[in-house]
């Protein structure tokens, strides 16, 4: 019938039809139209056809009329309707709706006018018409391809389709599909899609598989196409294998696909997903999934509306933008509506193991679920947990903003509340990802965005929290400096944080007058009357009569100057340049300069009688100028108005008389400058004995001093020698008498008495020993720069001669216990204790307190005098005592000096390797960063010259092992607080203490983070020199002890003399500097830093030119080689962990599996060793339980590493002879607990990182996972049954708590794969249900055991243990039920037992516990019938 309409049709079109033909078709149509007429349808040309009955009875009629007895009729009404319908105008009168007409009859009579079927939709309900109408209709489509859709009023093609929808009955379900598919062939592409959109309610579900398949194969063909299939399939009712195929085919025109089509495809992939196949599905569409590929990247201006011109203005950009936010819809529709998607995509995150292979799609989903009712909590977390992880980076968010800009706007308020969520954590790693949050949605949303983030900050200041205030004021910072422009119009909301100035700490006080100063002296209009403001508020904190308030004044005084004095481009440099100021122009204004001046003389009138507060004015100046910003006219009244009376306030004439202040005799120490004449002397003890003896005890800087006071004369030579820089090209030749200059302290004679002197004399001692520290530092931070090399000679001395007073101030301190330190750092507010306080803070930390004081009961929290007395003793743990410290003297020093301090017979007693000082950082000057210069020298000749500049002698001073080990020791302590680590990649196993942030660090925070790591960068090849040479020196020492002439106490002797503790130290100091640079968390995203680090270890391997490599791998793996030499010479466990941690970062950035077995044999190696005896201590359980962690997870095979500790090492341990194991010496009775917790977390969670069971896997895949399975729970059950020899309480709670979550997982991941081998394997999987029952078992003892001793600790585990035993119980009866083995499992009762197996007596035992006891039993009845019948 097709065929036959096709030739008549191509017939009539070729114009050679005949007459006799053509009254055929005259006679048909008649035939068509009478038939219609006569059964009650009129035609009528111009207007719409008119039914003269109701649709049911025509319809019945005409399917009356063309039964199948009716053939004739039939064959001649088709014949008809095709002639009919080959008239345009009649073909679209065919498809218009018919109605009932006024003369239908009085039952009808309500009904006229009604609207009917169209004609062809009427001819398509009858049955034996209705697959040649079909035909007859999608035939004509193809001749509607070549009009243009734009000139046509009716869309005639998807009219005709419109009538196939939702018939009542399908005749020939297969022919219609196929047919339609045939027009999908032949049409154009708008016909196509019509027809691919009409499939679901065209052709019937039992065509759905069929048309499914078609459509698949079409994806590939046509892209166009890919929007209507994936919606036509959408609709279709299709098998779970074929839909599977299906969303694989989509899966690979993912990463293809338009961003228009974007949304549609992602629609149909999580459409179809299930909880079974969530994980799976996500997992696929996140790797192809890239919406950057097609969004143009936006411009970052400081103007939001020209940001957004440029954005709107880019080629393509406004179609990108849509399509991108129509996919992001798409993914916040799946999963809002659908919670396995939600938690499939948290879950698929989460398992992202390392930093490359987040992407920015990860972030953006975080926020489209942040968004989601109910999973706040939950994406917080997850973004907590990846910041500490070292996972999200900053850089990550930068690259999401960039990318997907358009799509964040539509969750500006997720973003907001996470980043107001993380911002108040402590963690230093989750604030930074916060901080650069606010930073991007300030950057790249518009001004409303702006404005509410803003506030936000604002609000954060105000909250009180330390940490939070400063995440806070550093992103606002941050904003200042890089678009003052943007920030100035909210310059209202930043001026009402000076309402919370009272709660601010020096440190944040600067970041907020500094910020405020800035925009209001920008020269924007909005910002200028924040001046008038600032003013008022600094000249009433001035005035007050309180330190605290002074303080906040002097900082805010200073940050105004420094914004309205700011020197223009050019004029730094030019001063840096030229030695002579006064040729230089400036370019302040006349007005400026007068405030200027003026507000620096109120400032300095109203500290001149506050010691605590001119320093602090000094030091504060100090920065400003030594940043190079102010200008040349107000640097040259500073020098001639403020510094210009410090040699008349603290120098004397070195050839004057001394004053004597009896008993104390004075004398000149520490003269670098013998024979010179002319020189002067630093005034210490003459202006100390001024000091009112009630000062000296209670902190004589407290007291209002005169202007000469010691306690700023520190500060006041570093703004000296800074002016001197600033207007001298950075040279300090007019100052150089000052490097080598005299200290007046006291005798001989007096050091040699000091232990009998009166209270009062030593405390003046004491102060004027720290004062002689603090000047010798401040004169290395000046000179240390400085490239004459009898300056550099100086330098080193001074060094030398810090290394002795430190020394002879310790011993001192110790029969000084009244003395009270002044103090050194004064922006900050710290009580200093007493000598005496410290001292008995580190004696009870030690344990050398009063005999009550470090009792307790178990549980009981400590008390604030205890948690004192471990934080004293925290510090003082890495710290080498001074009385080690055998450095070389200076002949000028009095050698008297040490001896008379040791002789002391009332020296209270310290622990040995205690440093006092160290407890005291706030009361010595900090170290700038440009005295680590001094690390690379290490020889240097100085020559002395006569008058007529001739050589004289040649002297050779060279950094001596104290000295190197001081300037390591505080490079460590600087880099430890600015360079913070990733906590859980790079720290310990077990939670490390929260400790208060250290003090001191003023002069380092001028630096930025990424600026410090560069520094240290270049200093590292003096570093590995310096480790080299240490390991050299231990390495001859270790040889020495083969040697048959040195006997065992020789060579002990030898390696407790002082040098080789000092060595060893400096040792130790290198190597935690390394690990603080390695593991730095911002490392990742300097990647430049990162290779030029790896270069420089690389290159102290001598691997030939040929070799070598700038790839950054291969760089990193040279760097592993080189560092692992150094495995053969660690001094003790602390520095091998830090070595580890070490290797560890460089193979995370190979990731091979070759340098992960090295690292695994370097730990296994050092857990092999038997180090020198340590005390027992937390941190020593951590370094273990690290290496062993390292020595597991870094194996090719860890469970044949953890049977071997576990079934070979730990066993020896049961013999009452042996205290440790041979196999590895550091497992004894007393680190077994730590051993054994770790070897339970690693095997729980390498079951955990198993993959989980799938059904379409192969057998073999399926009986390599039970193999394996047997192996975890063969390592289960020795560690297991360990803990009947070893019953303590830290062993019995962690098989408790890691037994049961073994047994949870092995339901999840091992039962799954137990199933499906049951079969072929049924042996196999008996045998390990028998093991793993009797595992159970112990575990069901263990349970008893706890309650029977009454520890509420252990009995806590008890309750979801016996849970988890009794899901486990009907877990395997359910697989034996599936298997048709339900008759080997019966359920009985267990007797409570004891660890050892004895049985509990009690008065009802068949109640205690009745499930945990059917659970065991269960098994082991289980076991033993299913093995008979096997």
């Amino acid at each position: 019938m097709m065929m036959v309409g096709t030739k008549r049709r191509s017939d009539h079109a070729a114009g050679n039809s005949s007459p006799k033909r053509a009254k055929q078709s005259t006679s048909d149509e008649n035939v068509f139209r009478r038939t219609l007429r006569r059964l009650g349808l009129h035609m009528s040309n111009g207007c719409s056809y008119e039914l003269d009955l109701e649709q049911a009875i025509f319809l019945r009629r005409l399917t009356a009329s063309l039964s199948d007895s009716n053939e004739e009729l039939r064959e001649c009404f088709l014949e008809g309707l095709h002639e009919h319908i080959e008239d345009s105008e009649r073909l679209q009168q065919s498809v218009m709706f018919t109605a009932l007409s006024n003369d239908c009859g009085t039952e009808s009579q309500d009904l006229a006018g009604t609207r009917c079927d169209s004609l062809l939709r009427l001819c398509l309900s009858v049955d034996s018409i209705q697959t040649a109408v079909v035909a007859m209709m999608l035939e004509k489509l193809p001749e509607f391809a070549e009009d243009d859709a734009s000139t046509q009023t009716v869309d005639m093609p998807a009219v005709i389709i419109t009538q196939l929808r939702w018939l009542d009955r399908v005749v020939d379900p297969e022919a219609l599909s196929e047919k339609l598919l045939e027009m999908i062939t032949v049409t154009n592409i708008a016909i196509q899609r019509e027809i691919v959109a009409a499939l679901p309610e065209i052709i019937t579900d039992s065509q759905h598989e069929n048309v499914a398949k078609a459509l698949k194969e079409m994806l590939f063909e046509d892209p166009q196409l890919t929007v209507c299939i994936l919606d036509a399939l959408a609709n279709l009712s299709l098998s779970s294998q074929l839909l599977s195929e299906i969303r694989t085919s989509v899966m690979k025109i993912l990463p293809s696909t338009q961003s228009s089509q974007l949304a549609v495809v992602l629609r149909f992939l999580l459409h179809s997903v299930v909880p079974s196949n969530a994980v799976e599905i996500i997992a696929d569409v996140r790797e192809n999934l890239d919406l950057a590929s097609s969004t143009p990247v936006p411009v970052l201006t400081s103007t939001p509306a020209i940001s957004a011109s440029h954005t709107a203005a880019g080629a393509g950009g406004a179609g990108s933008d849509e399509g991108e936010l129509l996919a992001a819809q798409a993914l916040h529709a799946s999963v809002r509506f659908q919670k396995c998607v939600g938690d499939a995509w948290l879950k698929v995150i989460e398992q992202m193991p390392t930093v490359g292979k987040h992407k920015p799609l990860d972030l953006l989903l975080m926020f489209i679920l942040h968004q989601c009712p109910g999973r706040h909590k939950g994406v917080e977390a997850l973004i907590r947990s990846k910041c500490r992880d070292g996972l999200f980076l900053p850089d990550l968010i930068e690259q999401t903003f960039q990318s997907h800009t358009q799509a964040l706007q539509e969750y500006f308020s997720s973003i907001v509340s996470i980043a107001e969520s993380l911002l108040r954590s402590m963690n230093d790693a989750v604030a930074t990802f916060a901080e650069t949050l606010y930073q991007q949605v300030f950057l790249n949303f518009a001004i409303f965005h702006q404005q509410e983030v803003i506030g936000a900050l604002v609000t954060h200041v105000g909250g009180g929290q330390s940490h939070e205030v400063d995440a806070a004021l550093s992103v606002l910072s941050s904003l200042v400096d890089t678009q003052p422009m943007s920030v100035s119009p909210f310059v209202v909301f930043l001026k009402g944080m000076l309402d919370y100035l009272e709660n601010l700490s020096v440190t944040q006080l600067r970041r907020l007058f500094t910020l405020l100063s800035q925009l209001a002296f920008c020269g924007d209009c909005d910002a200028g009357h924040v001046a008038d403001d600032m003013h008022i508020i600094i000249r009433k904190q001035l005035t007050n009569s309180k330190l605290r308030y002074k303080r906040m004044g002097i900082i805010g005084a200073v940050s105004v100057i420094s914004a309205m004095a700011a020197a223009r481009p050019g004029e730094t440099e030019a001063a840096m340049t030229n030695t002579e100021t006064s040729s230089q122009p400036s370019t302040l204004s006349g007005q400026t300069y007068e405030q200027t001046v003026a507000l620096l003389d109120m400032v300095r009138s109203n500290c001149v009688q506050h010691p605590l507060a001119a320093s602090l004015f000094y030091d504060e100046l100090t920065a400003i100028v030594c940043r190079g910003r102010l200008d040349m006219k107000i640097l040259t009244w500073i020098a001639d108005c403020v510094v210009a009376d410090f040699q008349d306030a603290f120098l004397m004439e070195s050839e004057s008389a001394l004053p004597q202040a009896s008993p104390l005799e004075l004398g000149l120490a520490y003269n670098l400058d013998v024979g010179d004449d002319g020189s002067v002397a630093v005034n210490l003890m003459p202006l100390l004995a001024k000091v009112p003896a009630p000062s000296l005890s209670a902190r004589m800087s407290d007291q209002a001093c005169p202007t000469s006071s010691l306690i700023s004369m520190p500060s006041h030579f570093s703004l000296l020698q800074q002016c001197e820089k600033m207007q001298h090209s950075q040279s300090l030749e007019g100052i150089d008498a000052l490097l080598g200059c005299p200290l007046v302290l006291c005798t001989e004679s007096v050091m040699q008495k000091f232990p009998s002197l009166p209270t009062e004399q030593k405390l003046r001692i004491c102060a004027s020993l720290l004062l002689a520290i603090n000047w010798c530092r401040e004169i290395i931070n000046a000179f240390a720069t400085q490239e004459d090399g009898e300056m550099k000679g100086k330098v080193v001395q001074r060094l030398q001669n810090i290394t002795h007073l430190e020394q002879v101030l310790e011993r001192c301190l110790a029969v000084t216990p009244s003395f009270v330190p002044p103090l050194a750092v004064f922006d900050e507010d710290i009580a200093v204790k007493s000598v005496g306080d410290v001292i008995s803070s580190i004696a009870a930390a030690n344990g050398t307190g009063s005999a009550g004081s470090g009792g307790g009961k178990r549980g009981r929290k400590p008390t604030k005098k205890k948690k004192a007395a471990d934080d004293a003793a925290a510090k003082s743990d890495d710290v080498l005592s001074q009385q080690d410290l055998d450095g070389s003297i200076a002949a000028s020093v009095p050698s008297s000096i040490a001896a008379a301090a040791t002789s002391s017979s009332s020296t209270p007693t310290l622990p040995p390797g205690t440093c006092l000082l160290s407890h005291y950082q706030a009361c010595v000057r900090e170290l700038d960063m440009d005295v680590f210069c001094l690390i690379q020298h290490t020889c240097i000749t100085k020559k002395e010259l006569d008058s007529q500049m001739h050589t004289k002698t040649v002297e050779v001073i060279s950094m001596q092992p104290p000295q190197l080990l001081l300037l390591l020791s505080d490079l460590r302590r600087k880099l430890n607080h600015i360079l913070p680590a990733t906590v859980s990649a790079r720290g310990s196993f077990l939670k490390a203490k929260h400790r208060t942030p250290p003090s001191g660090f003023t002069l380092l925070q001028r630096f930025k983070p990424a600026e410090v790591a560069r520094r240290v960068l270049d200093m590292l090849p003096w570093l590995c020199e310096h480790v080299e040479w240490a390991h050299e020196f231990l390495q001859k020492l270790n040889d020495g002890n083969g040697d048959d002439d040195l006997d065992d106490a020789s060579f002990a002797e030898l390696m407790d003399c002082g040098e080789s503790k000092t060595v060893r130290e400096i040792y130790r100091q290198i190597m935690k500097i390394i690990t603080i640079l390695l593991s730095w968390n911002g490392l990742s995203s300097l990647k430049v830093v990162r290779r030029d680090i790896y270069r420089a270890f690389a290159a102290r391997l001598d691997i030939g030119e040929s070799k070598k490599s700038q790839h950054l791998s291969f760089l990193a793996s040279q760097s592993f080689q080189y560092l692992q030499n150094f495995s053969t010479t660690l001094p003790d466990l602390s520095t091998a962990t830090l070595l580890c941690q070490q290797l560890q970062v460089l193979r995370d950035e190979v990731d091979t599996t070759a340098l992960s077995a090295e690292l695994s044999e370097v730990a296994g190696s050092f857990l092999q060793k038997e180090w020198p005896s340590e005390k027992k201590s937390t941190k020593a359980n951590e370094s273990l339980v690290f290496l062993l962690k390292l020595h597991i997870t870094c194996a090719e095979d860890p469970l044949s590493v953890m049977e071997t500790i576990a079934g070979k090492a730990a066993p020896e341990l049961l013999s009452e002879d042996i205290h440790q194991t041979s196999l590895y010496p550091t497992l004894n009775r007393l680190s077994f607990p730590s051993f054994y917790r770790c070897l339970l977390h690693e095997l729980v969670a390498l079951l955990r990182s198993q993959p989980a069971p799938r059904a379409a896997d192969a057998m073999e895949v399926k009986r390599e996972q039970l193999t394996k399975l047997q192996l975890f729970v063969g390592v289960f059950y020795i560690l297991i049954n360990l803990v009947k020899a070893f019953d303590v309480r830290p062993v019995l709670g962690n098989a408790l708590k890691y037994g049961r979550m073994f047994v949870e997982t092995f339901l999840r991941l091992g039962m799954p794969v137990l199933d499906s081998t049951f079969r072929v394997s049924k042996e196999d999987v008996q045998s390990l249900l028998k093991t793993l029952q009797q595992s159970t078992r112990s575990l069901h003892h263990f349970s008893g055991h706890s309650k029977v001793m009454k520890d509420v600790v252990l009995t806590n585990h008890v309750p979801a243990l016996k849970k988890c035993l009794e899901a486990f119980v009907f877990r395997v009866k359910a697989m034996l039920s599936v298997n048709d083995c339900h008759q080997a499992f019966w359920i009985g009762n267990l007797k409570n037992r004891d660890i050892q197996g004895e049985e509990i007596l009690s008065q009802t035992p068949q109640q205690v516990d009745d499930a945990g006891n059917e659970s065991d039993q269960q098994l082991s009845e289980e076991g033993s019938d299913s093995e008979d019948e096997g």
